[in-house]
């Protein structure tokens, strides 16, 4: 997109488009980057161990950091391990009753791939992705504060409702993926370029990833993650569907796929789900202030709306 510096604007290649696809990623501004982590393999520190030229492939089931072997641990493995335990412990705790048995059993298991990776300096503070049935998140290295927090949104983003359709075509796979209230389609062809068809509903789930998030943290993590401001509008309006459709209801969709804010929203008007989460979008991402200002009363008319017709129905 057109985003101005202060945005972090990504190069519109397909790299970064492609990545965009199917990831979510924490970023300072209100916006998501496409993870160009992925694109590069970044050398992780665990090749510093091999000799020049010989790199061990992702198809391998070998790896150097073998967890029977803890000699061989790296810290910034155990340390990446443990902000994963730490932050899924906490989600399992408050909320995994809203869990499907797969939500449980990915979260139980704890078999993502989970890094932490130096800052380059584009506003990213982690990144989650999802293909193939496989979790890969990143956290870029900062304050300990910081990575908590960070921690925390994107193992919310592995604890939401996941489902994913691929279908096989002559030259090429069509992808229809949900995680959370984002839901994706995009094509991959023969080379591996990346198509996307849609993507909706993505400043929404991160809106409401970040809302769950917060609500779960320390007083002193909860200034930190305020001072970030990951998606602060977005995740206002989580917090006030959170008070007029109850906690419950926006937990429901986002950890079980129901859909209670859809339907209380199109009771309103038909088609007002989609204009809400497009307002959201464009709140973040519109290139000029006027736009994302106009988006804000859009978003917050409709918030309104639902609060007068749920005090109406409270009679």
């Amino acid at each position: 997109g057109t985003e101005t510096m202060s945005e972090f604007s990504e190069s519109n290649d397909t790299s970064t488009e492609a990545m965009d696809s199917a990831s979510e990623g924490i970023s300072l501004s209100d916006t998501l980057e496409g993870a160009d982590t992925f694109m590069e393999t970044t050398p992780d520190s665990s090749s510093e161990f091999l000799p020049d030229g010989f790199t061990i492939e992702e198809t391998d089931d070998f790896t150097i950091t073998d967890t029977n072997a803890p000699s061989l641990e790296l810290p910034e493995v155990k340390e990446a391990a443990e902000l994963r335990d730490e932050a899924i412990d906490r989600i399992l705790e408050d909320d995994s009753t809203y869990m499907p048995p797969d939500s449980l059993a990915r979260m139980e298991g704890r078999k993502e791939s989970v890094s932490i990776v130096p800052y380059n300096g584009d506003g990213i503070y982690g990144t989650h992705h999802f293909e193939n049935g496989e979790t890969t998140i990143e956290l870029v290295r900062g304050t300990p504060e910081m990575m908590r927090v960070t921690a925390l949104h994107e193992h919310e983003h592995m604890a939401s409702y996941h489902s994913e359709v691929a279908e096989k075509h002559h030259n090429s796979t069509l992808y229809t993926v949900l995680v959370g209230l984002r839901d994706k389609e995009y094509i991959v062809d023969r080379d591996g370029e990346y198509l996307v068809c849609r993507d909706f509903g993505k400043n929404l789930n991160e809106g409401i990833t970040q809302y769950l998030t917060e609500d779960k943290l320390s007083v002193e993590d909860l200034s930190m993650a305020r001072a970030m401001g990951v998606y602060p509008f977005a995740t206002e309006a989580a917090a006030s569907l959170s008070e007029i459709l109850g906690r419950d209801a926006v937990r429901e969709d986002f950890y079980g796929g129901s859909a209670n804010i859809r339907n209380a929203m199109e009771s309103l008007a038909p088609g007002t789900y989609s204009k809400f989460a497009e307002c959201l979008d464009k709140a973040s991402e519109a290139p000029d202030v006027a736009a994302r200002r106009e988006a804000m009363q859009e978003a917050n008319k409709i918030l309104n709306k639902l609060a007068e017709r749920k005090a109406a129905e409270n009679q």
